[in-house]
């Protein structure tokens, strides 16, 4: 559905300076919010946290990319060693509970299952218009964020758009043989067994 470059266009961190600054730069409700953390370890994994829920739009759990980039740049603004990260990570009961507390206080939710209907019915509205992987990937993700869902991993909203992309051709596939006669759907059948991959002739 993705290249590696599209897949973290859309759902990695940026790397270069103008990416990290553009979307992880504290503002002063940020910096009052780590500082309700104790010590600079749970400052700093906290601050991840934080504006990963921004950009992309997922939890630390669900990243798939590195945010070795992302972790360098927020240590430098908090004047934190990037260590202390590494001590963070092997805190898995503490980033659980700080990724509930800050979904918490910015509004959002972890998708459930009853979500999937609807994140291909956004994958299949998105399809309908295009075939391109990218521009469908989109579509779910800007569902998700409209209902303030935090984004699930990378090989999830792919399977959904995959699905979603049937549906749109499926759809499509019904519509051009509406009105169509039995006997002129088998010809149509019997031409494309006989053409695979190619026109109807």
């Amino acid at each position: 559905m993705l290249t590696d470059e599209e897949r973290h266009v859309l759902l990695g961190v940026p790397a270069d300076p103008d990416g990290l600054v553009r979307h992880y730069t504290f503002t002063r409700s940020d910096r009052n919010l780590l500082l309700t953390r104790r010590g600079k370890t749970n400052q700093l994994g906290f601050a991840v946290q934080l504006v990963l829920l921004r950009h992309p739009g997922t939890t630390l759990f669900y990243m798939d990319g590195s945010v070795a980039a992302l972790v360098a740049w927020l240590a430098t603004q908090l004047e934190i060693p990037r260590s202390a990260f590494e001590t963070y990570q092997r805190r898995p009961q503490t980033m659980t509970d700080h990724a509930q507390i800050l979904a918490t206080t910015l509004g959002l939710r972890l998708p459930s299952r009853g979500d999937f209907a609807s994140m291909i019915d956004a994958a299949a509205l998105a399809a309908w218009d295009t075939d391109r992987g990218p521009m469908i990937v989109k579509g779910v993700i800007a569902d998700l964020r409209a209902r303030k869902i935090i984004l699930p991993t990378t090989g999830v909203i792919e399977r959904v758009a995959i699905a979603g992309r049937a549906r749109a051709r499926k759809r499509t596939a019904d519509a051009l043989i509406q009105g169509l006669s039995p006997d002129q759907i088998t010809r149509l059948d019997l031409n494309r067994a006989g053409n695979p991959g190619g026109h109807f002739v």
